[in-house]
């Protein structure tokens, strides 16, 4: 078996175990052992030594996140709380190994077919897995996955990026196998972003669908039509509670929880000015709020930003979030331009010059979620950055003398 395969159906377990919740659901000794971690860290090694890291590390966006997760661990001795800076920077190293592990798991366009087949499949079980919550008049309780996607929230966020996915291997899939896997489970994904009832993550749908349709599709009208379908569907499986949720959206005057988070979005800013160089420390924003930001009038002690953007510039101030928004804006140009540069090369490119753009609707639906969500410390990011850089790599690599394209060209050029 070849390194990359070796690389591939490693990465594709890790994502298996992480999103699922096997070894904290299922599995209860792989997590008091802390298998998901030393997996990592193994085939980290393993892409390291076989590949390098090299070409990776010179690329701008991994760079910032680096500068990043550095802040968060230099938090570990100026935060506010400074042991509550220890648990995100031991997530984000561990991102970093995934980012590692899937640029050079993600060789082919191929491998890249498999991982997006893999995440529809993970989120249309988790959509079955937790089908019953969906049935509830009250979003109350967490859901059986992974710890990042355990809140209803959270794992409407997941599936909307994830919808992404199903989106590229319904319509540029080649084979009518892809297509069904993108079909079906298309349809449990976005399931499951109704089923949570998120205001968040309707809106990043719907995000994610306009750029599909803006950017993506030749065939407008038929595009258009899909996007009608798409939502007729909404209309007929949504349950009744999940449009009184969405009627808050115009009015969120009257609604506690949008309030707060508008009130939590200024104590940020405060935090921000008052600690202009290196804010509040990572995870420190609710005990900062609690102690020194919350007013008489206002709420419970420890609110939380629920927004990411927020969240990082109270604990990260200015430098932080300009790394942390210069990642996503640098993947968007990133994959803008390998979607160029495919289309430069015409028939000769090795995949159509559409995936790159499948890759940004999914940045797009994970960008417009994070407004209104705290994951800073999930690896969604992580995930997309590998991916972009990936699909860079491929795009620009040169076939050996005499091999022609792969025939993947030829998918997506009738892309609806």
């Amino acid at each position: 078996m070849s390194n990359s395969k070796v690389l591939l159906l490693g990465f594709l377990a890790i994502l298996a175990i992480e999103y699922l919740g096997i070894t904290s659901h299922y599995v209860l000794i792989l997590h008091k052992i802390k298998f998901p971690l030393i997996f990592t860290a193994c085939l980290c090694l393993y892409a390291i030594a076989k590949y390098g890291v090299r070409d990776l590390f010179a690329a701008t966006q991994v760079k910032t996140l680096l500068a990043f997760i550095f802040l968060t661990g230099l938090a570990m001795f100026h935060g506010l709380i400074q042991s509550y800076a220890v648990q995100p920077f031991k997530q984000q190293l561990g991102y970093l190994m995934l980012v590692i592990i899937g640029f050079h798991a993600l060789k082919t366009i191929k491998a890249f077919n498999l991982f997006a087949a893999v995440m529809v499949a993970i989120h249309a079980a988790l959509a079955v897995i937790n089908f019953e919550k969906f049935q509830q008049a009250e979003r109350v309780g967490g859901f059986k996955a992974g710890y990042f996607v355990g809140d209803g929230n959270d794992f409407g966020w997941s599936m909307t990026i994830t919808f992404a996915w199903a989106m590229y291997l319904l319509v540029a899939g080649k084979g009518l196998v892809w297509r069904l896997i993108g079909l079906s489970g298309g349809v449990f994904v976005a399931v499951g972003v109704i089923g949570t009832q998120s205001r968040g993550a309707t809106l990043a749908l719907v995000a994610a669908l306009l750029y599909f349709w803006v950017v993506i599709s030749k065939r407008k009208m038929l595009g258009l039509i899909g996007l009608m379908v798409i939502g007729l569907a909404v209309l007929v499986l949504a349950p009744e509670n999940y449009f009184s949720r969405m009627q808050t959206l115009s009015t969120y005057e009257e609604d506690t929880s949008a309030t707060n988070r508008l009130l939590m979005w200024g104590k940020s800013i405060e935090m921000a000015f008052d600690h202009p160089l290196l804010g509040v420390g990572a995870g420190s924003f609710n005990s900062a709020y609690g102690r020194y930001y919350r007013g008489g009038d206002d709420p419970t002690k420890w609110l939380s930003t629920h927004s990411v953007y927020f969240k990082v510039l109270a604990e990260y101030s200015f430098l932080g979030i300009g790394l942390f928004l210069g990642t996503i804006l640098l993947n968007v140009r990133e994959n803008r331009r390998t979607s160029r540069h495919l289309k430069e090369l015409g028939q000769t490119a090795p995949f159509a010059a559409a995936v790159p753009e499948f890759a940004n609707m999914a940045i797009v639906a994970y960008s417009v979620a994070a407004t209104f969500l705290t994951g800073v410390n999930y690896p969604h990011l992580y995930i997309l950055t590998a991916v972009t850089l990936a699909l860079k790599g491929m795009a620009y690599s040169k076939p050996a003398d005499g091999q022609p394209a792969s025939d993947a060209s030829q998918d997506a050029r009738k892309t609806s």
